[in-house]
């Protein structure tokens, strides 16, 4: 009797190792029964594609911006209005330390002088600003100076010399912080105040 209870023991533990059943299988143990083919390893998944390059957009050329501002402002009918000339043309409009007018800028103020002569009812008062490095007195003088080049660059174009002003304010009326080069930058400027009067009315003769 005690023979054939050992042997059915032995026949159940026999049985037991042959199978794969999943009661007993490990989580990170095949679960597939013997002979079976191993399932194949998951793809990898595929890279991403790059993405495409921005293309950056050339940048406008100075005096097509300046042009864009002044037809905006007789479109609006605007009895004044104030160009920022370096803020607007992303240039600087003199050289440095100095108040030559860079030869690249030429162009933009040959803009507001064919808007000038074109509207004769049209004056201009023509600001000049500094950071301030270097002193007081300096940069009063050199924002003067840089002012009345502009007045003089108009005039050379064909603008009466009545029509236009000029005044400099050295570091005065700053309108960014002189602690950083980037405001600094912002209060190195020439704003150019236009004011438009009213047309005067002239009789049309027909030949």
């Amino acid at each position: 009797m005690k023979n054939i209870l050992s042997l059915i023991v032995m026949m159940i533990l026999a049985i037991s190792i042959t199978s794969c059943g999943t009661k007993y299988a490990r989580p990170d143990r095949c679960v597939c029964e013997l002979g079976d083919p191993a399932p194949a390893a998951a793809a990898p998944a595929p890279a991403p594609e790059p993405e495409p390059e921005q293309k950056q957009e050339p940048e406008q050329a100075p005096e097509e911006a300046i042009k864009e501002v002044i037809e905006e402002a007789v479109k609006e009918e605007k009895k004044e209005f104030t160009i920022d000339f370096e803020k607007i043309s992303n240039q600087n409009l003199f050289e440095f330390d100095s108040d030559k007018i860079t030869e690249e800028n030429h162009a933009g103020l040959d803009v507001v002088a064919e808007f000038l002569k074109a509207t004769p009812n049209v004056t201009v008062k023509i600001e000049g600003h500094t950071d301030n490095i270097g002193s007081q007195e300096y940069n009063q003088n050199l924002s003067e100076r840089r002012a009345k080049s502009v007045a003089n660059y108009l005039i050379n174009k064909g603008v009466e010399k009545e029509r236009l002003s000029t005044e400099g304010f050295g570091f005065s009326k700053p309108i960014a912080s002189n602690k950083t080069a980037e405001g600094r930058a912002q209060n190195r400027r020439t704003e150019m105040k236009f004011k438009i009067g009213d047309v005067e009315q002239t009789e049309v003769v027909h030949n």
